[in-house]
């Protein structure tokens, strides 16, 4: 009995004494710029998430996605990074967030309610990347067909479709030259793009398949195809982007993990406008392409056809289906944009 009660005092003593340092030590947090995750919570209504087997913490309400690293000074948000002053820290089940980031949202939650939307996610500016070009003509058809100029033309049918809606559109070429791989994410950036998406048109030695596809970002090939498209289009990159600082390194991989999410939405919603326009689909494909893997910002590759099929080569050529392929897009673009601005998303079923 006495060593039952014994034991008893000191499992007591042991947590009460870890209670005391958690709230000295959070106490000391307080002093030096930090804020409690409760505060945060209950001011913007966040609902909090650990990431199993990583040192990811998520912040989440219906207009904001707040992702944390321990022990690192940048916010993912809406997918942006944002800097702050003081590392994240994760202690005994305790979040500590630098009030920077609590000031930081304070003042743009007011700008928002005068009509300037900081937070939520917009498609303000869109990249459109017309698939290979100079030396490099792509795909080329039996008939002669070459894949450089479908994607070229179905681009430029898409820039002026989303420029008469008002939104800030650029090509990655305007004409027939060669743009490398890494030069096409850079001007991405260079942008600020908040959506990129390539142009291709894809060829199989079977002359039966047709349909137009997505690939969006993954970590692996879900598809065989994916994996030889993505050697052919590799074989023409000399040099990729390497981050030169584990900030961006680390930046990098908080984005990636986003851009997986979103990106994989994104295809669902141009595959349903595909659709509805009438147009053949094949589905959504996974695959670490280089401009999915290493672009900022959400990023999709759109195989509009096959150059091998002559029914679908045949069609391609046609400027009315051009236009049409450039038409879904910019239709499923417009409503991302509808939906990232906070409005309901309608869905639009065949």
């Amino acid at each position: 009995m006495k060593k039952r009660s014994l034991y008893l005092f000191l499992i007591s003593t042991l947590l009460l004494m870890t209670g005391c340092a958690t709230t000295s030590y959070y106490q000391t947090k307080k002093k030096r710029g930090y804020i409690e995750l409760g505060q945060l919570q209950r001011n913007y209504g966040f609902i909090f998430t650990s990431v199993p087997f990583s040192d990811k913490f998520i912040l989440e309400n219906k207009t904001q996605r707040l992702i944390f690293k321990d022990r690192f000074n940048y916010v993912l948000i809406n997918g942006k990074p944002y800097y702050l002053k003081q590392e994240v820290i994760y202690r005994d089940g305790h979040l500590f967030i630098p009030s920077s980031l609590f000031n930081y949202l304070r003042k743009t939650r007011k700008e928002k309610t005068q009509g300037i939307g900081v937070i939520p996610i917009e498609i303000k500016t869109v990249v459109i990347d017309p698939g290979h070009g100079g030396r490099d003509p792509g795909a080329i058809s039996p008939w002669g067909l070459r894949e450089k100029e479908v994607n070229l033309s179905i681009a430029k049918y898409l820039y002026r479709a989303l420029k008469n809606r008002g939104i800030k559109v650029y090509l990655t070429r305007y004409s027939d030259y060669f743009v490398s791989l890494r030069q096409r994410v850079l001007f991405a950036r260079k942008k600020n793009a908040d959506l990129f998406i390539s142009i291709h048109a894809n060829s199989c030695p079977s002359k039966r398949i047709r349909g137009l596809t997505v690939y969006y970002l993954a970590d692996r090939f879900t598809d065989k195809q994916a994996r030889i498209l993505a050697t052919a289009e590799n074989m023409c990159q000399r040099k990729g982007i390497s981050f030169s600082s584990d900030i961006k390194r680390i930046i990098g991989e908080l984005i990636n993990t986003e851009n997986k999410r979103e990106t994989a939405e994104i295809a669902d919603i141009v595959l349903q406008q595909a659709k509805r326009f009438g147009i053949r689909t094949r589905g959504k494909i996974g695959a670490p392409f280089y401009v999915l893997k290493y672009n900022l910002c959400p990023a999709i590759l759109v195989e509009t056809g096959y150059l091998t099929n002559r029914g679908e080569e045949r069609m391609l050529r046609s400027k009315l289906y051009r236009q049409q392929i450039a038409n879904v897009l910019a239709t499923a673009i417009l409503q991302l944009r509808e939906f990232y601005s906070g409005r309901k998303l309608v869905r639009n079923e065949k």
